[in-house]
């Protein structure tokens, strides 16, 4: 019997749902079939059996969020004293009893008490169909999923209201989210910050480096600007930028062998630089180049804000240039798409003569890199040094070299360039993935560690990830707008070792993947900001 179904867009196995779920404690058989939902979508069911058909559901959807993602988590699940069979003996799948989405509503309605309660009452009710909905009904009994959940957020947010996935999932009903919900913009600091500001995993990994010349470790972007173009208006939006994200003002001493951080007020400000390459010709682009390596030697860590601007003008109506350079260590990509969408804001409302106002800040990064240093000394992410000391990943031999001794800088690197027929991309993209139930850096990955096994004759290869690391860790933060360097770094393993075929490879590494404790950012919170020596081993 094929058991491969596709659910909102993706392909998903029903055995191996059904296998997860029947490792569980309190369930002794499953079985996930697919329905139709009243909104006329599909919708994953799972039926388990329980001892005397006590409702585990809470618990078992919780288990099953750990071990699957989170579109192959059933929006309901049924528990029964036993599933209905053929006179074969065989499960009737046909007989297993709907999942009941709406009676409970209409039974124990309760009407919103708050206006936060009412605010979630309105967002549900949009998105879910439902007519009628109390403050008790449980989201998932309603019909919700993993993918139901990422519309309620948004229009929640879009009513002032800033709740995640993660609450959701943990708290089912509006009456308990409405007490974890915050007010966005009001919950979190608005003023300037300032002050000392502890050093994150991935600062603290730059300076491991001992790099000769850490102030240049930066990220650039060159930007037009359409005519007419206004330098003042252009500083004046930067400087509202720099005022507006507290992390652009950081600044870095070293004392002794030791980096710290603070964060500076804003007395500072920035002086735009403006550069004439009107009639510059040909010679515009080495011009811009010249100009271009002198701020990017000279950025000073001690010195905020860790930000350099140049406006090259190329005469009256034509476009012009604006060259931004910030140090790494203030920014990351996330942060580069929010200060590019608020540089073009404020710059709008200045043209059009309007005072500056930029969307409210979201926890600021220095709450954060607060926020981590206390969950590095917690038992959560203590729990996680087994996976990451393990002896396997310990065991695992270097690559190959033709000389030891020479130099292993990027300097040296060489790059090899393929490009891919239009194709070979589709189904490298859609039909792989796709038939493995695995994302493209699975298969990205597999590929890689069949590539080093062949060449170096090693079946298991340690390599470095990288990750966003803006992790839900707790649910009083938000930085989904917060300007600041968040990226993790962790090493995994790919081990090939009993793969025979490239399906098994990378059904191996796709398992491996997911088996990441929260994707990774436990260890560097372990190796960087564990105070009981963790980092040492």
């Amino acid at each position: 019997m094929d058991t491969q179904v596709k659910v909102r867009g993706y392909r998903i196995e029903l055995g191996e749902i059904e296998t997860v779920l029947s490792k569980h404690a309190a369930v002794s058989e499953a079985v996930v079939v697919v329905r139709e939902e009243p909104r006329g979508n599909q919708q994953l069911v799972g039926y388990v059996v329980t001892e005397g058909g006590r409702d585990e559901s809470g618990a078992v959807r919780e288990y099953l969020r750990q071990k699957l993602p989170e579109y192959m988590v059933p929006g309901a699940l049924v528990c029964l004293e036993r599933l209905p069979v053929t006179q074969n003996g065989k499960v009737d799948r046909k007989a297993l009893p709907a999942p009941v989405l709406s009676s409970k509503a209409s039974r124990d309605f309760a009407e919103p008490r708050t206006e936060v309660e009412r605010k979630l009452a309105e967002v549900w009710t949009s998105v879910l169909k439902h007519p009628r909905i109390g403050v008790h009904d449980n989201f998932f009994e309603l019909g919700g999923d993993s993918i139901i959940s990422i519309h309620i957020v948004a229009q929640a947010q879009q009513m002032g209201l800033k709740v995640t996935s993660k609450q959701l999932f943990r708290h089912q009903t509006i009456a308990e989210l409405a007490s974890v919900v915050v007010d966005a913009g009001k919950e979190q600091e608005q003023g300037t910050v300032q002050g000392p500001v502890p050093l994150t995993p991935i600062q603290k990994w730059l300076f491991d480096q001992e790099l000769p010349h850490p102030q240049h470790f930066n990220m650039a972007l060159m930007l037009e600007v359409e005519p007419p173009v206004e330098a003042v208006r252009v500083e004046e939006s930067l400087q509202a930028l720099i005022e507006h994200h507290d992390a652009l003002r950081l600044s870095f001493q070293k004392e002794g062998a030791a980096w710290t951080q603070v964060n500076e007020g804003i007395e500072k400000r920035l002086r735009l630089e403006r550069v004439d390459v009107s009639q510059a010709g040909a010679g515009e682009s080495d011009a811009i180049a010249q100009v271009a390596k002198r701020m990017q030697e000279g950025l000073s860590l001690g010195e905020a804000p860790l930000l350099k601007a140049t406006l090259f003008e190329r005469g009256e109506g034509e476009k012009g240039k604006l060259l931004l350079v910030l140090h790494h260590l203030v920014v990351d990509v996330v942060s580069w798409r929010v200060l590019l969408e608020d540089l073009n804001r404020a710059y709008a409302q200045r043209s059009q003569g309007e005072a500056i106002k930029l969307p409210a800040k979201t926890t600021p990064f220095k709450v954060w890199a607060e926020r981590l240093a206390r969950y590095a000394q917690g038992e959560a992410v203590g729990a996680e040094l087994a996976y990451w000391a393990g002896a396997e990943r310990q065991d695992v031999r270097g690559l190959p070299v033709d000389r030891s001794a020479g130099a292993n800088t990027v300097a040296s690197e060489r790059r090899l360039t393929v490009a891919l027929e239009k194709e070979e991309t589709r189904v490298l993209l859609q039909e792989v993935p796709g038939a493995y139930r695995a994302q493209i850096n699975d298969v990205l990955l597999t590929a890689l560690a069949q590539s080093v096994g062949k060449w170096s004759g090693q079946q298991r290869v340690l390599v470095n990830l990288e990750g966003h690391g803006r992790e839900e860790l707790f649910e009083d933060v938000d930085v989904s707008r917060t300007v600041g360097w968040f990226t993790s770094i962790f090493p995994v393993l790919l081990d090939l070792q009993g793969a025979r075929t490239s399906g098994e490879a990378l059904r191996a590494i796709r398992e491996d993947l997911r088996r990441l404790p929260r994707r990774g950012l436990g260890y560097g919170v372990l190796r960087y900001l564990r105070e009981d020596g963790t980092g040492e081993r």
